[in-house]
């Protein structure tokens, strides 16, 4: 495993994947290591975390293996929490760019991704606890209503997979002191991952 430059980010990204049972599967990945492996009931998740020459530009690429003889439809969810002793961010849901939108003291960070199925179909800025929807347990909210001092915010991409087939999905953080500059790299990304 090669370990990149560990750049100070006010947050971590964490995954959740509903499986069988329709129950969510935390799929912890190190976002330091630039390739990582799981497996989670029959699928094999495999993270890429893509070179950029900005170091400010983490683009993350995962494959999704289904390993059974069954078609299987899931939801993928990236999180989006605070790491401990950082300034909790403004957080909402830009509407035209599709994508989430986080305000600190000195930085924008613009969140999104997109799946071979398409964009994501559920953003989430409430206070959001990763356990609660582990469980399961977690408020079911469609373009949440901006929320001020959001402590953990998600993206949910339906995934569908053919028997012993796989499929993509890309999921972005872009930071800059300029927003307009994201919201552009933005749409650049949406447009060359779609």
């Amino acid at each position: 495993m090669e370990l990149l430059k560990n750049t100070v980010r006010p947050f971590i990204t964490g995954y959740l994947i509903k499986g069988e049972g329709q129950v969510y599967h935390s799929v912890q990945m190190n976002s330091n290591v630039a390739f990582q492996e799981v497996c989670v009931d029959n699928l094999a998740i495999k993270r890429v975390l893509l070179p950029d020459k900005n170091e400010r530009t983490r683009i993350n690429k995962l494959l999704i293996y289904n390993m059974s003889s069954k078609t299987i439809e899931t939801k993928m969810k990236v999180h989006y929490y605070m790491n401990s002793g950082c300034v909790m961010p403004f957080v909402y849901y830009s509407p035209h760019y599709e994508a989430m939108v986080a305000c600190t003291n000195d930085s924008y960070y613009v969140t999104g991704g997109m799946s071979q199925e398409g964009g994501p179909i559920q953003y989430q800025t409430n206070m959001h606890d990763m356990n609660a929807s582990a469980a399961g347990n977690a408020t079911k909210t469609v373009y949440q209503p901006l929320t001020k001092h959001s402590d953990g915010w998600s993206l949910t991409f339906d995934l569908r997979l053919l028997p012993y087939d796989q499929t993509y999905m890309y999921d972005w953080e872009l930071s800059d002191t300029e927003l307009v500059n994201l919201e552009k790299e933005h749409l650049a990304l949406r447009q060359l991952f779609n």
